[in-house]
């Protein structure tokens, strides 16, 4: 008895963590500079799914996935510019608070050359 009732507290705990995991993901096109981006679409797939079709829609003509997750947490997407003028991009998906999820936006985004004109441009929370 003893047995069944363990099997069963364990059974609903992994149902319970399977039903509470988050998605995000966010698709770029590199050649207009688009971005989209999506959470919460019920599995891994829609949401990305979803971030591909919001970056089409907003102009990109071949988007890339830059980050998916299935992870709680907070995600923020910043752009920025090269000393050049060229568009650069960053984006983090997952993190603990929002603050964490600006900041590894930006470090991503001045990992990929932006010195000047940083800016975030979108955040959220994926519960």
């Amino acid at each position: 008895m003893k047995q069944k009732f363990l099997l069963l507290i364990a059974v609903f705990l992994i149902i319970s963590v399977i039903r509470t995991k988050a998605q995000s993901a966010v698709y770029f096109c590199s050649q207009t500079n688009q971005w989209g981006y999506s959470f919460g679409g019920g599995n891994i797939r829609n949401s990305e799914a979803d971030a591909f079709k919001r970056c089409q829609n907003s102009g990109g003509r071949s988007p890339q996935k830059i980050i998916s997750t299935n992870g709680k947490g907070y995600g923020a997407i910043v752009t920025g510019n090269a000393s050049n003028g060229g568009p650069k991009f960053g984006t983090s998906a997952g993190a603990r608070t929002q603050e964490d999820a600006t900041m590894a936006a930006v470090r991503s985004c001045m990992q990929q050359g932006a010195m000047k004109n940083i800016e975030v441009k979108a955040t959220w929370y994926d519960k």
